[in-house]
Order: C-alpha cells, then structure tokens, then sequence
C-alpha cells in the first residue's frame, strides 16, 4: 500500500472565488474520508498586494512537505494570467524533488491567456508535460489541452455542488438573484439596463446581487432612478447567506462575456431556480435553452429583459425550468459525482486510498468519465 496524501495547492480557504469554494467543497467531502488531504495557499485572504506575501512562504512550505512527508501527489488548482506564473513554479519544484503532479485548471479565460503570446503557449506546454494529470472543467477545455498532453492525461470534471434537501421556496417572486463579481465581463451593465425596463413592465420586481465591493461599484450609478429601491446590495456572502438569498428567489441570472463553469449557477440550480444564462465557456453543457434554463445572446440587454420578463410572468414556467434546472445538478454536477471522477484520476496517479475504510475500493465509473 502506498501513501494516501494529496496536497491541495491554491488560494487561502478564506479567500473569495470559485476556486477557494471548490477546495473547501473538496475539503468537506467524502475525498477527505478516502485520503490525507492538506492545504497550502500560495496567496492569502488578505486584499491587495500583501496578500502575495503568502507565496515565498508556501514555496519554503512545500519544499519541507516534498523532502520530508512525500505526498503521494500534489494537487494544483490554477486560474491564467498571474495566478499560473506562481503554479507553474510549484510544478517545477515538484517535479524537481519526484512527487507526481495533477494540475486543475479553473477560470474562463485560460485558452485567451496561452494564445495571447506564443513565447507563454511555450511555457504552458511544458508545464503541461510535467504534469501527471490535468483536469479542466469542460470539453471545450479539453480538447486544445490534449494535443500537448501526454495520451489520456487530460480529464474533464466539471465544477460539482453539494444538492439542498428541498428545491427554493420563493418561486412565488419575482426576485432576481446575480451572483458575482459585478464588472462588466459579467454582464452587469446589460443587466442594469434591462432592469430599468423591468421596473414598470413587473411591479414587484426585485433584483439582488451579491458580489465583492457591490456597493462600491454600483451605488453612484443607480442613485436616484427607479431602480433605487428595486436593488438589493448585498456585498460578498458566506455560504449559508448565499442559500438564503437563493432560497427567496425564483430567478437566477449570470449574463456573461466569459466564464469557465460558473459555480453560482450550478448553486442556482440546485436550488431549483429558473436560470437566464449566456452562452459562454461551459454553460451550454450545462444549459439547454428552454429545457432547463434560458440561453440569451451575450451583450444584449433586449434579449435580457425580455427573457427575464417571461419569466416573472410565468409563475408555471419558471418552476418547470427550476425543476429540470436541480435535476441536472443532481445527475451531472453533484459532489458525489465529482469526488468518484477525482478518485479515478488519483488512483491514476498511482495514489491509493486510505487503508480500512469504504474507499479502499475501486471507485465507480461516472457516465461519461470525461478523459
């Protein structure tokens, strides 16, 4: 029996994100109960540059981790721009000191940041080689990264919630819920402008969006319009805020310019609420328009507020989307699913199963395993 230790290298469990979320969510799964997992944070929860201050120590870290307690694998979670230049660091000392490597790759502009400079697809490339595993989030993803890769190492698992015991009870609303940064790569402005229609089209009307520096960004530009007091800010929330918001709402909306796949939405979903989404990144395998949520084209507030408007006059409809929205949480993107397909890829990696329990088994093939 070899050794069961993975070491998750990512940003600080406090830090605000997807990936953060994601690690925690791993953290408090049954993969916790299958292997010794800990965690290094290569940038800390602080804001602004000192949170940067957290990388030389977690390098000197996972030096001392490497030499003395040699994990069976380190697994590194990457976003692009700055965060792969301090992960690709951490593969190069892994490699350098023979632990075996599985680098996760989240965010929705990865394949934007490797074209955006051939001397960088260079640098990419051979990170990739001296990787073990890698995993993405979607074919899309996929497919680019395997003509580097070495033959079967690449595996699609996509983002994975935890599904609430019962489905959103504010289905009887008409309170719209954005969750995310609100910049305008997330759609936010045609969002706003679809609102202001949406004010006197539907008198009960409510938007709340809960997101870093909400008030800060948004404030001064609804100020004294109708939407005044149609706008909840509500900043960042916590897990357990976040459910409640999602719980009085009938309507999730996240309008895009990119995305990788967006783990607001899977938590929407899950809750049972109809979905107005944008057709960017993975979403459309996880959205199928008019079956499970409605698709709109990027950029366009018109198209917005009119699916948005449907909406909240169809008490029917968005139930019927809501309802078909959890199912396919329940079957594609729950957490059991995604801990059975990262047991597959450690088992892979040659990292075996903590001894005496449940897990010292093979794991079953999800449909579809996605390498």
């Amino acid at each position: 029996m070899g050794s069961s230790r993975v070491v998750h290298v990512g940003p600080s469990l406090s830090a605000r994100g997807g990936i953060a979320g994601m690690i925690n969510a791993l953290l408090g799964s049954d993969l916790a109960k299958c292997y010794q997992l800990e965690t290094v944070s290569t940038v800390s929860g602080h804001r602004g540059p000192i949170r940067f201050a957290a990388f030389p120590v977690a390098l000197a870290r996972l030096f001392w981790i490497f030499l003395r307690r040699r994990p069976a694998a380190v697994h590194v979670h990457t976003a692009s721009w700055g965060s792969f230049p301090r992960k690709r660091m951490v593969v190069a000392l892994a490699r350098a000191l023979g632990v075996p490597v599985i680098l996760q790759i989240h965010g929705g502009g990865f394949l934007d940041y490797i074209a955006e400079r051939r001397s960088r697809e260079r640098v990419v490339r051979r990170t990739i080689e001296r990787c073990s595993a890698i995993i993405v989030l979607s074919e899309t993803m996929r497919q680019p990264l395997a003509a580097i890769a070495s033959e079967g190492s690449v595996w699609v698992i996509p983002n994975a919630v935890d599904v609430p015991p019962a489905p959103t009870h504010g289905m009887d609303s008409c309170r719209v819920v954005f969750a995310g940064r609100p910049v305008a790569e997330k759609g936010v402005r045609e969002l706003l402008d679809a609102s202001r229609a949406l004010v006197t089209r539907i008198p009960s009307f409510v938007l709340v969006i809960a997101g870093d520096d909400v008030r800060h960004r948004l404030a001064e530009e609804i100020h004294g319009s109708p939407l005044e007091t149609r706008v909840e800010m509500r900043g960042w929330l916590d897990h357990e805020e976040l459910d409640r918001v999602y719980s009085e709402s009938s309507v999730f909306v996240l309008p895009s310019h990119v995305e990788a796949m967006p783990v607001s939405l899977l938590e929407a979903m899950s809750h049972g609420l109809a979905c107005v989404v944008t057709p960017v990144g993975a979403i459309p395998q996880v959205i199928s328009d008019g079956t499970n949520g409605v698709v709109v084209p990027v950029d366009d507030a018109a198209a917005l507020e009119d699916a948005l408007g449907r909406l909240l006059e169809n008490e029917g409809l968005r139930r019927l989307l809501g309802t078909q929205a959890r199912a396919t949480v329940e079957e594609h993107y729950s957490m059991a699913r995604a801990v059975s397909q990262i047991r597959r890829v450690y088992a892979a990696c040659g990292v075996d199963p903590l001894p005496g329990t449940a897990c010292d088994e093979e794991p079953p093939v999800p449909e579809g395993n996605g390498r």
